[in-house]
């Protein structure tokens, strides 16, 4: 607030000189203390902002820590020796559960070193693979089966014992009590009592 227009101006009025002075005090101070109300706001709202960003920053590294917790370990499906050498490799330190890759497909796993594990793993077709993981590094498959597909959703139609689905009708223009005749009255429910039956509504 720019005190010195604010003074012009009050100076222009016909006032006297102490009500002028009163006037100018008044505005001065008031301008003063919206100043310092703004300045407050903004210092809140960065303070805030600042909050905020460490808050994201902090979830940044949480997920990464989570995706580096929880890396995707490649395994080879064999029982020879280099294929169990290099998946003992890959476990390494890996206990109890893990994601894994078992022949370009994704999954879970769950494995210790003195027991083996398991691993069970989606296919792109819509298989399920399970493998057993042995102690020494040999991934052998048990079994693939496939699973169920969702089945779609059909709604059944409308009986007089039955819940089910209806279709809407067209609207019907409400009848002036004035003009209306025994006729009109009759066209109109009767053209609301085929519409209702069409519909499946009323069934016979």
């Amino acid at each position: 607030m720019d005190k010195v227009k604010i003074n012009k101006a009050i100076d222009a009025l016909g006032l006297s000189l102490d009500n002028k002075n009163i006037l100018k005090e008044a505005l001065n101070q008031k301008g003063e203390a919206d100043i310092t109300e703004i300045e407050t706001k903004v210092d809140t709202i960065d303070k805030e902002l600042c909050t905020a960003k460490a808050d994201i920053s902090n979830l940044g590294v949480k997920v990464n820590d989570f995706i580096n917790a929880n890396e995707i370990i490649e395994l080879c499906v064999g029982v020879n020796e280099e294929i169990k050498a290099a998946n003992i490799a890959k476990l390494g330190d890996t206990k109890h559960t893990f994601f894994t890759s078992i022949n370009q497909a994704y999954g879970t796993a769950s494995w210790l070193p003195a027991d083996g594990g398991n691993a069970f793993i989606i296919t792109d077709e819509g298989h399920a693979v399970t493998y057993k993981i042995s102690t020494d590094g040999g991934v052998t498959k048990v079994s693939e089966f496939a699973l169920a597909k969702p089945t779609e959703y059909i709604l059944p139609a409308a009986t007089k014992t039955t819940l089910g689905g209806v279709k809407a009708i067209t609207n019907i223009v409400n009848v002036d009590t004035e003009t209306a005749t025994v006729a009109s009255l009759a066209g109109v429910v009767n053209t609301l009592l085929n519409q209702l039956r069409a519909a499946g509504i009323i069934q016979l």
